[in-house]
């Protein structure tokens, strides 16, 4: 996720500026969710509307974007959006260098089939 939205925001100076604009970064994130999947329950969407932080509605419209075949399934990414605790628990751990970087080994590890 966080490769994804580097690329967001290394792509086109205007959609850095949306993704920085708590106003913006609403407006265009609902748009793609109107318009794609995935399908949200009502709670999920009082959620988006309630959501007033700029990072957060950038790193959702990171997970949006990304096609379901890089998230292997569009559950997940239905997941982040409505389970605050999960999202939040992401978007922290997507800060942690050394994390991040651990959870890369192990990727690499099961895809080498080593795990």
């Amino acid at each position: 996720m966080m490769k994804a939205l580097a690329h967001l925001r290394d792509s086109d100076p205007k959609v850095a500026e949306v993704l920085d604009d708590a106003a913006q970064g609403k407006r265009l994130l609902v748009r793609m969710l109107a318009e794609q999947p995935p399908v949200l329950t009502e709670d999920a969407w009082d959620g988006v509307l309630a959501e007033s932080e700029a990072e957060v509605l950038a790193w959702w419209i990171a997970l949006v974007s990304l096609r379901v075949s890089e998230l292997h399934t569009s559950q997940v990414c239905r997941a982040f959006l409505e389970n605050a605790e999960l999202r939040n628990y992401a978007i922290a751990i997507g800060r942690d260098e050394r994390a991040m970087r651990e959870l890369g080994e192990l990727a690499d590890k099961m895809r080498a089939g080593g795990g």
